[in-house]
């Protein structure tokens, strides 16, 4: 019986064998020639020293390499396929749109979400691809996108947002009712009683009154808030549906802050009927604001007219920038509304706010 010896031959390994022997065999013959005839001596004297230096002729290579890329270089800049200028080797956003042909330049495609450019999206890095990115607030200030994009603040930062009086609401409005009692009169001088509309007495004059004079002179509640004007004789009131007596009738001016110098007539007989009675009835009107932005949704105050607020709330600011000019009830719109003034750029300006 004979044994055959089979041996397997990797032709990878026979080829990576021949390459070795190549490139042994350029070393061997090539490399050297690079540097013969090429050695010179330089010998300089450096504190007594003698320096020896070689420079192979690959050198030259180097030099030459180095001298090209040494140069100014103009370099153009980059065009989209819409005509759009756009920086050197910086990546531009092209998008396919379904059903349609070729590549598309976000920048120069008509408005993704109207009326905001698709500019603006990439300028703040805002993902125009949710359907609800206007209506997002991103920065979490109060403002939407939307809201940002119309004033021309900056969507990304709580430091920029439009003007605050646009977040301004009435939470609620509070009345409180009165009125004036006109108890007596002599003298020329008369007596006056301030009360609810239940008819609890709440302040009185302790003296008559002379036309010219303010009151009450005392007292916790009012205190030199009214001033009589004048008082008329023979005054025909309604004091019931169809029945009319005459009496005395004072003029009387508010002389608080809020009441902007509002006159009201006080006869001295009071109407029965509880219709009519209203006529003489009064109120003392507060809101309470409360601004929707800067994390202030929680907090309310309550101001009345004339009253100056600063936006956004600081009862310790020096400088109150807003004031109710109004507060009062609108029966065609059958609620309360107040209007806001204040100064922008020396121009005085107003806004109503609704309940």
């Amino acid at each position: 019986m004979s044994l055959t010896k089979k041996v397997k031959i990797n032709i990878i390994d026979v080829i990576s064998l021949i390459l070795a022997i190549l490139l042994l065999a350029f070393a061997i013959i090539y490399i050297p020639s690079l540097y013969e005839n090429n050695e010179s001596t330089v010998s300089s004297s450096r504190e007594g020293k003698s320096i020896s230096t070689w420079e192979p002729e690959a050198y030259k290579y180097l030099e030459s390499f180095e001298d090209y890329f040494s140069k100014d270089v103009q370099w153009d800049s980059a065009m989209t396929g819409a005509g759009r200028q756009v920086d050197f080797l910086v990546s531009v956003p092209l998008y396919l749109k379904k059903g349609g042909e070729g590549v598309i330049d976000f920048e120069k495609a008509e408005k993704v979400h109207p009326p905001v450019e698709n500019s603006w999206f990439v300028e703040h890095s805002l993902d125009w691809k949710l359907d609800t990115i206007l209506e997002l607030d991103t920065d979490k200030d109060g403002f939407s996108n939307i809201e940002e994009y119309e004033a021309d603040t900056n969507p990304n930062s709580d430091a920029s947002f439009p003007a605050l009086i646009g977040k301004l609401e009435i939470v609620k409005v509070n009345s409180l009712p009165w009125q004036l009692k006109f108890s007596s009169y002599a003298a020329g001088k008369a007596w006056f009683s301030y009360m609810d509309i239940e008819g609890k007495v709440l302040n009185r004059t302790r003296s008559g009154i002379a036309a010219g004079e303010s009151f009450f002179n005392q007292g916790e509640i009012n205190t030199q808030r009214f001033k009589l004007l004048e008082i008329e004789e023979g005054v025909e009131v309604e004091t019931r549906p169809g029945q009319t007596t005459k009496t005395q009738m004072a003029t009387i001016q508010d002389l608080s802050s809020f009441a902007n110098g509002e006159i009201y007539k006080v006869p001295r007989t009071l109407p029965k009927d509880q219709e009519l009675l209203k006529e003489y009835q009064f109120e003392d009107l507060t809101a309470e604001i409360r601004l929707n932005a800067l994390s202030q949704e929680k907090n309310s105050i309550e101001v009345q007219v004339n009253q100056e607020f600063t936006l956004p709330f600081d009862d310790n600011s020096s400088k109150m920038s807003y004031k109710i000019t109004s507060l009062l009830f609108n029966p065609e719109l059958g609620a309360y509304e107040i209007e806001v003034g204040w100064i922008e750029s020396g121009e005085q300006k107003t806004q109503k706010i609704i309940l």
